[in-house]
């Protein structure tokens, strides 16, 4: 099937669909490039200046509480005794890790008050 001469047809309607004059593409083309009006221009700019110090702001903000933040990394001490491994951090806490114990069974606590 041969659609050259069709898609020829599409292509010359479309191109005549959208062709402007030189005039149309001059007038167009000069209000593109135009100078924006200075008022627009001091807008813009004001805009800008104030966009820009807050970006920076925030950034030294950000910056300042990162910096203010105490280290979280908590202070632990790791001693090995055989097969039994003892941690202990700065405030007291004390874990100790070895081999898992057979359990036996029959084994209880009686707690009896004194009076």
């Amino acid at each position: 099937m041969d659609d050259e001469q069709v898609l020829r047809e599409v292509d010359a309607r479309v191109r005549a669909a959208l062709d402007a004059d030189g005039e149309t593409v001059r007038r167009i083309v000069g209000r593109a490039l135009a100078d924006a009006p200075a008022a627009d221009r001091g807008r813009a700019s004001r805009y800008g200046l104030a966009a820009a110090v807050l970006v920076a702001a925030s950034i030294v903000i950000a910056g300042v509480w990162q910096w203010r933040r105490a280290p979280s990394s908590p202070s632990l001490s790791v001693v090995g005794r055989g097969s039994t491994v003892i941690v202990e951090s700065a405030d007291g806490r004390r874990w100790m890790i070895g081999p898992q114990q057979p359990r036996t069974g029959g084994n209880y606590v009686i707690a009896v008050s004194e009076q």
